[in-house]
Order: C-alpha cells, then sequence, then structure tokens
C-alpha cells in the first residue's frame, strides 16, 4: 500500500509538471472520443442547457440527447467512464469541455491529496 501511495505521489508530480488537466489514462480515452466528434452533428434544444446530436451519414440516425445542467448523455460511456462521451464533446466543441470530467480523473484531485515529502519507501 504504501508503495502504490508513493507512487501515485511521484505520478502527480510528474503530471503537474507537464501541466496535465487529468490523468494519463483518462487522456486516452477522452482523445479517442474526441477523434469521433467531428463526425456529429449538433441541434441545440434548449439553448445552453440541452441538445440533440446525431452521426452524420448514419441512416436512419441515431439521436442522442446530451444535457448539461446534468452533465448527462442518453448513451451509457459516461456513467461507465466518468469522462465525457463523443456525444456531449460535440456539442461542448463551444465551451468548456474539461467541466464534464469526473473529479476523480482529474489532475488538481491527486496533487493536494499526496504529501510532499522526500521519503522512502522500500
Amino acid at each position: 500500500m504504501t508503495k502504490e501511495l508513493h507512487k501515485r505521489h511521484l505520478n502527480s508530480e510528474t503530471w503537474v509538471a507537464k501541466g496535465m488537466k487529468v490523468t494519463p489514462a483518462a487522456d486516452k480515452i477522452y482523445s479517442s472520443q474526441l477523434a469521433e466528434m467531428g463526425n456529429y452533428n449538433v441541434t441545440m434544444t434548449i439553448k445552453g442547457k440541452q441538445a440533440s446530436v446525431y452521426r452524420v451519414g448514419q441512416s436512419p440516425p441515431l439521436r442522442r440527447t446530451v444535457d448539461l445542467e446534468g452533465n448527462r448523455c442518453t448513451c451509457a460511456f459516461m456513467d461507465q467512464h466518468q469522462i465525457p462521451c463523443k456525444h456531449m464533446i460535440a456539442v461542448l466543441s463551444q465551451a468548456d469541455s474539461t467541466r464534464q470530467c469526473s473529479r476523480v480523473l482529474v489532475r488538481a484531485t491527486w496533487s493536494p491529496a499526496t504529501p510532499k515529502r522526500s521519503e522512502r519507501h522500500p
């Protein structure tokens, strides 16, 4: 357990030095969703609160509803990963996209949680 905490502390320092906002694993998943964002058409149904999203060229179009106020999408991706799905990212391409990530995945959550001491662990 102590070794694992020390490893997290070292990782956290590396993430801070690199200016990372989310953990590397979260960034990899987010990047894969981000790559899909351009394939979707967004129609705001309630300005600034809700949008309808569908994949361009898919017939019949499968629509997803993104609720910005509730931080929800009708797909299950966000419930499973706590990272914005491609539908949410498509909507957020006009806004701040990292605010939808779970705090557990944001680097700033881990930095204060790990002590800044120079201690060796076996």
